[in-house]
């Protein structure tokens, strides 16, 4: 969604190209939220209206909160609307914005927003639905929120694996398809009825990390090296280069992986070698999660002796330390955007990023973290030690009774979303909490 000052009022057109994200009933969000015109096309819903809520529209600036607007319910149009004047705010081309409606704290959908002075300026910028600003520079916010829009919290449960094994990363295309790895050769795969353990190649040994594109493509960070699941075996893709640990890619032949000082890419032929500038030596500079936004942006998270935590961050080119911590290790990173990237660590550590600087959250606790996952901005889970799982609302961190004393979250990749109603946190040994909507 953009919109620039000066231009033709609320024109909507089309660009080729990736779309801004965008999250309702009509773009994979909520089923019983929809945003509406002139924000996006009109969407076809068939839910019964709710005009009895109060909801919050809130702005953000890079993912921090700018301004909170109150919407007025209009009933005989089935909808609520808010006008956003954004003369009254120094809005910056540079940073990023974001719509974001709320109910009772919850998230039902949010927009994005790139800003730009002219037309011109924006014409790079391809989305899927364009709206310009013309004098006053406002926008109309306007939405429908239907019976069944406000979920109640996820319900817990753990579900036995096989009750002994390390169980660190898990992965998932669909509820009927889900992965665990783990130390020890610790590979698992549901079908939706019953957990089964494949085949693996000769030579595995502790399994770190998944990640996957389909069914039918699925990729793991070993002691051993790489391997990948083409639906019906595991095969070796890498080997000789040391453990690796983070895995993250856009597609199978754009892939990463990484590990003691290694960072690598595979464009699904070869592998090349990305220089960091850390030691490749045992245990000593150890990159254990990564992710990204795109090919040419991939954030790296890890930690060296002493304990010293660091973030890397690629830009297609060139791998560069972007924060250093002493005293503490890093040991998983997710976000939704390049502006809104969470990290956590030991000591009860987590650190935000804006796309300007990483900022210290308060967690609330003292037990070290293992696993992150935002599913939005104001939805993010991170878990840890003696049953320790963390839910971020947009505004402070705050426990969730997880029912359990297991280790949670693995190292790096122990927290997984299939959607914002099924979120998968592995718990060892050899059990996965479930949470469920």
């Amino acid at each position: 969604m953009v919109f620039g000052c000066g231009e033709a009022p609320f024109a909507p057109s089309t660009a080729g190209g990736p779309a801004l994200a965008i999250s309702d009933g009509a773009h994979n969000g909520n089923a019983h939220f929809f945003f509406l015109p002139p924000l996006v096309r009109q969407a076809e819903f068939s839910g019964t209206f709710d005009g009895s809520l109060s909801p919050v529209v809130r702005i953000t600036e890079n993912g921090a909160p700018l301004v909170d607007l109150t919407p007025t319910v209009h009933l005989l149009d089935e909808l609520y609307q808010v006008n956003w004047h954004t003369d009254d705010f120094a809005l910056d081309s540079s940073k990023s914005y974001r719509i974001v409606v709320l109910l009772d704290g919850t998230e039902l959908g949010f927009a994005d927003v790139v800003v730009g002075a002219t037309g011109k300026e924006l014409r790079p910028v391809n989305t899927d639905e364009f709206i310009a600003l013309k004098d006053g520079r406002t926008l109309p916010i306007k939405f429908r929120i239907e019976d069944g829009a406000l979920r109640g919290p996820l319900t817990w449960t753990l579900e036995t694996i096989d009750g002994t094994s390390n169980v660190l990363s898990v992965w998932a295309s669909s509820p009927s398809d889900v992965w665990v790895a783990g130390g020890f050769t610790t590979l698992f795969h549901f079908d939706g009825s019953t957990w089964t353990q494949p085949g693996l190649p000769s030579g595995t040994l502790n399994t770190n990390s998944l990640f996957g594109f389909s069914p039918t493509s699925v990729f793991a960070a070993s002691q051993a090296g790489v391997m990948h699941y083409d639906g019906t075996m595991w095969t070796f893709v890498l080997g000789g280069v040391g453990e690796l640990f983070g895995i993250w890619g856009t597609s199978a032949t754009d892939l990463f992986v990484s590990g003691d000082g290694r960072f690598l890419h595979f464009d699904g032929s070869n592998w090349t070698d990305i220089p960091t500038g850390l030691s490749t030596a045992f245990n000593t500079d150890r990159l254990l999660a990564m992710w990204g936004t795109s090919s040419t942006d991939v954030f790296i998270a890890g930690a060296s002796v002493g304990p010293k935590g660091r973030i890397l961050r690629y830009d297609g080119n060139t791998v560069t330390e972007i924060m250093t911590v002493q005293g503490a290790a890093v040991h998983a990173i997710h976000g939704t955007g390049p502006n809104d990237v969470f990290a956590v660590g030991s000591g009860g550590h987590i650190w935000h990023y804006d796309g300007a600087a990483w900022t210290g959250m308060t967690s609330g606790t003292s037990l070290p973290l293992g696993g992150v996952f935002a599913v939005s901005p104001v939805d993010v889970y991170a878990a840890g030690s003696s049953g320790s799982l963390l839910h971020y609302d947009g505004v402070t961190w705050a426990p969730v009774t997880s029912g359990t004393s297991l280790f949670l979250g693995g190292i790096g990749y122990g927290v997984f979303a299939l959607s914002a109603d099924l979120v998968y946190v592995t718990a060892s040994p050899g059990t996965l909490l479930v949470g469920r909507r």
